[in-house]
């Protein structure tokens, strides 16, 4: 979280208000959205497993996530995560709750799942 507000420092400038949403910069808090003028660059946690396969990460809740190791947190939607997982190379899947009674989705049954919705709307 410091690294972004540190890109919305430089971007917008330290004290100051965002001059479109009206933001006080230094109150940012959890679910705030807030709008920079540069990109800014996410990377997802993954695991390696023993096998040498590469897993996106997801938590079904905050208190999933805090059984391991501290991370950042980027709230998306499971259908966004799926989706992001399926066009993302070198990496096997995704593994749901790694920290406690782990369920690996490997992108094959992604795109089952999507298959299948896509099947029923028909």
């Amino acid at each position: 979280m410091q690294s972004i507000l540190k890109r919305f420092d430089n971007t917008l400038g330290r004290n100051k208000r965002d001059e479109e949403s009206g933001a006080d910069l230094n109150s940012i808090k959890a679910g705030d959205i807030l709008i920079s003028q540069e990109p800014l660059r996410f990377r997802f946690l993954t695991l390696d497993t023993k096998d040498g396969r590469k897993w996106y990460v997801a938590f079904t809740g905050y208190g999933e996530m805090e059984k391991g190791e501290s991370t950042s947190l980027l709230t998306v939607s499971i259908e966004d995560q799926l989706k992001n997982t399926l066009d993302s190379e070198g990496v096997a899947g995704i593994i749901i709750n790694p920290w406690s009674t782990a369920f690996l989705m490997e992108k094959e049954l992604i795109q089952l799942m999507f298959k299948a919705e896509e099947d029923d709307e028909q």
